[in-house]
């Protein structure tokens, strides 16, 4: 989709995808439709609400460590896309090296653990 009235800075082939819809991500989706071609947008989020938008699919889920691969590979499947991580409490790290091995672009906000990680004073810092 484009909108012709705006500068487009790239086309982006396969799903973009925004981890978390709190106020980043929301402030994000308006920047990325108007600036951005694409075939489609998907959105995850386990508290927010999604988007009033039919061309927007919103899926009201939350990643862990036990889940995220099995996530990704069914909202991206074979094809490229973009990862934009503005959510909280999921491991950046992870959540990049798996965008890596699939050759998906990524861009986050902040270096995030997974849920946990900062309350548990047993977990390790490397």
């Amino acid at each position: 989709m484009q909108n012709h009235s705006f500068p487009c800075y790239g086309t982006i082939q396969g799903t973009i995808l925004i981890i978390g819809y709190g106020s980043i991500g929301q402030g994000m989706l308006p920047i990325i439709k108007r600036h951005f071609n694409y075939d489609r947008i998907c959105i995850i989020d386990p508290v927010e609400e999604g988007p009033n938008d039919p061309d927007i699919k919103f899926e009201k889920i939350g990643l862990s460590v036990d889940n995220y691969k099995g996530i990704l590979d069914r909202i991206f499947g074979e094809k490229k896309g973009f990862c934009v991580n503005v959510s909280v409490q999921t491991s950046s790290k992870d959540i990049l090296v798996y965008c890596q091995s699939k050759d998906i672009l990524y861009i986050d906000t902040v270096v995030e653990e997974w849920e946990g990680f900062y309350s548990n004073s047993e977990s390790p810092l490397g």
